[in-house]
């Protein structure tokens, strides 16, 4: 396997009510990469399936933001290299007897690339002992950066707008919000109409398909700079209507 994977907790106890993080955490040797939600033109999805005692919930799946790779043959993928983690929320059940031995299981499977593709997989697991009282959770400091990396949701920022434009059939989104200067835009679903181009002036971000769909959300990331520092976030709009 070239691409090293293990699972990971913020937690060293769980106790009643109580949540924490799990985590796969990605080492990936240079010049190979893994795939995000959209893998792209090349790649496949990272998939992560975590198994948790009866009663307990685990939340969705939360991958930081990825990068994009330019390919020969103008080609695009969506993904991480070196290193990442992707993370889930987890939450105990209310009534939690002290002293039970939990085990929490991970399967994984991604594509690591370089100039081919290999399927590889984990499956993975790990014990927590319940207690009345569990020490506060605390996420590994390796991880750290990669859970401030997750996108935050584009409507939360201030002043945040999103309005459509079709012309020609070809719609265009375009984005904006305070003190955000725009780079890009990651969409997230494989299966959306093509992306014809993404440019950004001042405050505005305009993302334009080929074609509008034909029911649901656009869903994807817009990627930006505040203050100097990147940050992503989580749009999720209506197509236009038809």
């Amino acid at each position: 396997m070239v691409v090293h994977a293990e699972l990971l907790s913020s937690a060293q106890a769980v106790e009643p009510a109580g949540k924490f993080l799990l985590a796969v955490r990605f080492q990936i040797p240079e010049q190979y990469r893994i795939s995000w939600i959209n893998p792209g033109d090349v790649g496949k999805t990272t998939r992560i399936s975590f198994q948790v005692p009866e009663g307990f919930s685990v939340g969705p799946l939360q991958f930081p933001a990825p990068q994009r790779f330019n390919l020969p043959g103008k080609l695009v993928s969506y993904g991480y290299e070196r290193e990442t983690a992707v993370f889930a929320e987890v939450t105990a059940p209310e009534k939690l007897p002290a002293g039970q031995v939990l085990r929490f299981d991970v399967k994984a499977e991604w594509l690591a690339c370089k100039d081919e593709c290999a399927n590889e997989e984990l499956g993975a697991w790990f014990e927590l002992v319940s207690q009345r009282r569990a020490p506060e959770p605390e996420l590994p400091p390796e991880l750290a950066a990669y859970y401030e990396a997750i996108p935050r949701a584009f409507a939360e920022l201030p002043e945040a707008k999103a309005d459509w434009k079709v012309t020609r059939g070809k719609p265009k989104l375009t984005l904006s919000a305070a003190d955000v200067k725009w780079l890009d835009f990651i969409p997230g679903d494989p299966e959306l109409p093509r992306l014809l181009g993404v440019d950004h002036e001042g405050r505005n971000l305009h993302v334009k398909f080929a074609k509008a769909a034909t029911s649901g959300q656009l869903r994807g990331l817009a990627v930006g700079e505040i203050e100097g520092k990147l940050a992503s976030f989580d749009v999720d709009v209506p197509w236009p209507a038809q």
